[in-house]
């Protein structure tokens, strides 16, 4: 038997459940409960608090690099469980990690001290403890992900080198291979396991925009051809147009995961046959219709941190709404000769909270009155506003800017518009302060607890 809960991803399927740039997967089998990395944050804590599983009685901690948003969360989880071994190659504590996706920014984990008979630092591909193979320097023979181009690791000499990935190993156990993020390429980690594999679960690290389709194509053909009897779960670093054109080649033997997913097999070679009857529990689960509003409330950081904090919402994503140039970046954003604000994409379940209940909540964390300025932040790209996308969503949003406006005697300085263009922020914008406990933020912490406990009163 074996069982696998995700407990932290950039996508949820519960929308009681709160999401990262990261990952970490709770794998259970009849001899070991082991945590397959950290995510970012304590998100996978807290999830796993919310779904009811107990972290306390976990033996193995498998860390599958060293950037943060995989290793982040193990600080969390110390606190909370006192006898877990954690599986780590020496070269992701030691090494200090670098994206330059937008401007250059460390990715490098924040190591706690551990105690020395905790740690089982890895340099080669072994078994760690009965039915856990840790695989190690994997070779580079197949094609790397180009999205590895931005990644550095800097030198003893304070240079800036492309990341090599030798801090990079995978996990086997009983059939599962776990990828991590797979920067190392799929189809090498697929080809150091020595093991028969019926499941592959983690990242691709193939990001929407990088491989061109006609090379996702003929990747997904290589691996349903060469690997006909494996399934592949995949999430967090897959691009969601990267999925769908792999999936369109592999069909059904490639499936997504996302937070709160939960698959549980009595056997693995009968994986197919499990997945057919419905023993995998949430495999082919339809996630809950949503909608998306797009919320423009001063520094995104804590405007985003502030929204998933709310039962109900789905997805956020930080980035710049209805300017006038195309593509911008951070820093031309910051200039406020674009015309973008700050805006976060909220994505919710309609039938789980409210987009009315969402805007008073929203008015709760702006002041509505002050133009282009909230908190220390001033300029138009700081400027408030609520762009929609669905024109029967108007009405709801003039019915709750009337009774909001009731409350002052100024006029509401808040933008109510359709939204005209949205672009993506850089990485290490989203989720920011998952990523930066101790980040700059606008608001008060008072707030995000509010968030947490405020309950839609749905009809």
């Amino acid at each position: 038997m074996m069982k696998w809960t995700v407990l932290s991803d950039n996508r949820s399927s519960d929308s009681r459940l709160s999401t990262e740039h990261g990952l970490s997967i709770l794998l259970t089998t009849e001899q070991h409960k082991i945590l397959l990395d950290t995510g970012a944050s304590d998100v996978f804590a807290r999830n796993a608090e919310q779904s009811g599983i107990d972290l306390s009685d976990v033996d193995y901690v498998f860390i599958s690099h060293g950037h943060s948003d995989h290793a982040g969360g193990l600080q969390h989880l110390l606190g909370q469980n006192q006898q877990a071994k954690i599986i780590v190659s020496p070269d992701a504590m030691s090494g200090k990690f670098f994206s330059k996706r937008g401007n250059l920014h460390s990715i490098t984990t924040e190591w706690l001290e551990i105690d020395d008979d905790r740690l089982i630092l890895i340099n080669q591909t072994c078994e760690v403890a009965d039915g856990l193979h840790v695989i190690a320097h994997i070779p580079q023979i197949h094609p790397m992900p180009k999205g590895n181009h931005n990644l550095y690791v800097q030198d003893g000499h304070g240079d800036f080198i492309h990341d090599d990935f030798r801090h990079e190993q995978a996990l086997y156990v009983d059939g599962l291979l776990f990828t991590g993020c797979a920067h190392s390429g799929l189809e090498n980690i697929l080809a150091a396991c020595p093991w028969p594999v019926h499941a592959v679960v983690g990242g691709f690290h193939l990001l929407d925009g990088q491989e061109a389709e006609e090379e996702l194509a003929a990747l997904a053909q290589r691996l349903k051809e060469n690997y006909p009897e494996t399934l592949f779960f995949t999430s967090h670093c897959t691009g969601d147009h990267v999925f769908e054109v792999m999936k369109g080649v592999m069909g059904e033997r490639l499936q997504s995961f996302r937070c709160g997913t939960t698959i549980e097999i009595n056997d693995m070679k009968d994986m197919d046959e499990q997945l057919m009857n419905g023993l995998a529990t949430e495999a082919k689960q339809s996630p809950k219709p949503t909608k998306d509003i797009y919320l423009a409330g001063g520094c995104f950081w804590g405007t985003e941190h502030y929204f998933k904090q709310i039962e109900g919402v789905a997805l956020t994503e930080v980035g710049f709404a209805n300017g006038h140039t195309e593509n911008p970046t951070y820093k031309e954003v910051y200039t406020d000769t674009t015309g973008y604000a700050e805006t976060v994409l909220v994505r919710y379940c309609p039938d789980v909270v409210s987009l009315e209940f969402l805007l008073q909540m929203f008015f709760k964390a702006i002041d509505p009155t002050s133009l282009n300025k909230q908190g220390h932040d001033e300029g138009t790209r700081y400027r408030t506003g609520v762009y929609y996308t669905d024109p029967a969503d108007l009405s709801v949003i003039e019915k709750v800017f009337a009774e909001e406006q009731k409350n002052y005697e100024q006029p509401l300085a808040v933008e109510k518009l359709p939204l005209q263009n949205f672009y993506t922020a850089e990485e290490y914008h989203q989720d920011y302060l998952d990523k930066n406990p101790d980040g700059y933020c606008h608001l008060p912490l008072s707030l995000f607890e509010f968030a947490r406990k405020a309950k839609a009163s749905m009809p």
